[in-house]
């Protein structure tokens, strides 16, 4: 879960992101954020709920 919030979080996320940059996407650390944040509020806020 926590793997979700930042670019560096996770290894599969550095992967992704290298992958999509030698097709011409760039992945920064901020466009990784805008989308990492909010996902892991909403998974966290989730989980709290079942528990």
């Amino acid at each position: 879960m926590a793997g979700n919030l930042t670019l560096l979080a996770s290894v599969a996320n550095l992967i992704v992101a290298e992958g999509a940059g030698r097709e011409g996407v760039r992945i920064g650390f901020m466009e990784h954020l805008r989308l990492g944040l909010p996902l892991t509020l909403l998974t966290l806020g989730l989980l709290y709920a079942l528990l």
